[in-house]
């Protein structure tokens, strides 16, 4: 049986951690304010986002594929192991019946 890449899985990591120099305050016309340095780090910050790509091959759906449910279920396992959430926002996927029709039986 060969194997062949129907997809990708794109999990959507969570930030950990804190970036330090988004926090920095100085006080400027006796109120606190954020630092420009402040500023900028927070947005560059915001824009980041960590993905893990995970393929699905031919042989992975036609496991996890003979229903929707079956199938949907199989990639929220995978989620849930990969980062312990399975919202909807933490991860996209191809269509069910995409990636189906992309199976060369």
């Amino acid at each position: 049986m060969e194997i062949y890449n129907l997809g990708m899985l794109e999990i959507f990591v969570p930030k950990r951690g804190l970036n330090r120099d988004t926090m920095e305050t100085e006080y400027k016309k006796g109120k606190l304010e954020f630092t420009n340095k402040a500023v900028k780090a927070y947005n560059e910050e915001k824009e980041k986002q960590a993905t893990i790509m995970v393929p699905i091959s031919n042989v992975a759906f036609e496991a996890n594929g003979i229903t929707k449910t079956t199938f949907d279920s199989w990639i929220k396992t995978v989620v849930w192991d990969m980062i312990g959430s399975t919202r909807a926002e933490n991860y996209s996927t191809d269509s069910y019946n995409d990636l189906r029709n992309r199976l060369v039986i």
